[in-house]
């Protein structure tokens, strides 16, 4: 195996074939979002850095707690920092070209939704889950579990809050701390 160090403890991972229109080797690349705002690309073949963007303000400070790419294409990198918002990257050399504000109270992960037609996302929050969808503009909130039928009308158990969270092309699967986990579908994906 291979290891590296990268200096600083790492709040969140995720690999992929090719990222931002890179594509260094036939294993991928790995996206480490690091405490203080840092997210590096590396190299999967040798666990070198090939790139390395900044999440936060200048000066770093707002952690990166959430990565995600479109599993297909790998066209863009989105991060999700402390502070809530919600950043886009579709070249690993500048800033991001895309920021959402904070939108919701408690948004705490995201998800691209494997093999969709658009990049779409999901996320989860104290709310519970929200769809998210492209727009030339950017993106928006599609709906979100306080619409009556979202996620095919699956109430969410209670009490608990989303622990854990994972995305299938027409399915989500939800983590509850309580034990409980539900697979809603996702509307618009079949």
């Amino acid at each position: 195996g291979k290891s590296a160090v990268v200096g600083r403890p790492g709040c969140a991972l995720i690999w992929a074939e090719r990222l931002c229109g890179r594509r260094p080797g036939p294993l991928g690349l790995l996206a480490v979002a690091l405490a203080g705002g840092t997210v590096e690309i590396l190299d999967c073949e040798d666990l070198t850095r090939i790139a390395a963007i900044s999440a936060g303000p200048p000066g770093g400070g707002i952690d990166a707690v959430g990565l995600s790419c479109s599993p297909a294409t790998g066209e863009a990198l989105w991060v999700l920092c402390k502070n809530r918002k919600l950043r886009r990257w579709r070249n690993l050399d500048g800033d991001p070209d895309y920021e959402l504000p904070a939108p919701l109270c408690g948004l705490r992960s995201l998800m691209a939704v494997p093999h969709s037609f658009l990049p779409h996302l999901v996320t989860s929050s104290d709310h519970g889950l929200h769809l998210w969808s492209p727009t030339v503009e950017g993106i928006r909130l599609d709906r979100g579990e306080q619409d009556a039928n979202m996620f095919g009308g699956v109430p969410a158990p209670a009490p608990g809050c989303i622990t854990a969270m994972a995305s299938a092309p027409q399915l989500v699967a939800v983590g509850y701390d309580s034990g409980h986990l539900r697979l809603p579908s996702l509307p618009g994906m079949d």
